[in-house]
């Protein structure tokens, strides 16, 4: 499927689009993904928080500024998986101790220029090691205890991101309602 395609703008900020897509009707997420050199060790931001939060997962999570190690932005779950976004995030800043960094900022959809936010997460571990059965991927990790953390930092910014499901059985997909939709979506940050 369709990876990525971004346009540039001459202020420094980008339009992007993406889309990871394995063979089902709709992705698990649209949005970019991202590495970033070594050196970054705390992230900063305001969205969601203290904790993780998905479309279908957020009600515990308050809207504020929060900070963190970017170590510490991974829940090892027993199996690795999915972990770690930050529901409506306005802003998020990954730092090297100077205080020096990337912040990336979603831009302000058309219209009223107020809007929730996007899914940020950002983790010291490579996200092809968290097993997603789905795509049958190479690095896909059985146990938490077999991740290995990187020097660089690995993100993403996501416009829609499927739920984490659950309802019924953590086998289950989650409700219709918290899928991706297949309708064109675009966002820029």
């Amino acid at each position: 499927g369709e990876r990525i395609v971004m346009a540039a703008k001459a202020e420094g900020e980008a339009t992007v689009f993406v889309f990871e897509c394995a063979e089902q009707s709709a992705p698990f997420r649209v949005g970019f993904r991202g590495c970033l050199a070594a050196g970054l060790q705390d992230v900063e931001w305001f969205g969601r928080g203290p904790h993780e939060s998905y479309i279908d997962r957020w009600q515990s999570a308050r809207v504020g500024r929060f900070q963190g190690s970017i170590l510490d932005q991974t829940f090892k779950y027993v199996r690795p998986q999915e972990n770690g976004n930050k529901l409506d995030t306005r802003w998020m800043a990954m730092l090297r101790p100077d205080g020096a960094g990337l912040l990336v900022s979603a831009a302000p959809p058309p219209g009223d220029g107020a809007g929730p936010g996007l899914g940020m997460q950002c983790h010291r571990y490579s996200l092809d090691d968290f097993d997603f059965p789905e795509c049958g991927g190479p690095g896909a990790r059985k146990h938490a205890g077999e991740l290995q953390p990187k020097a660089e930092t690995e993100f993403c910014v996501d416009v829609a991101q499927m739920g984490v499901g659950g309802v019924t059985s953590w086998g289950e997909m989650p409700l219709p309602k918290y899928r991706v939709s297949t309708e064109p979506c675009d966002f820029s940050f």
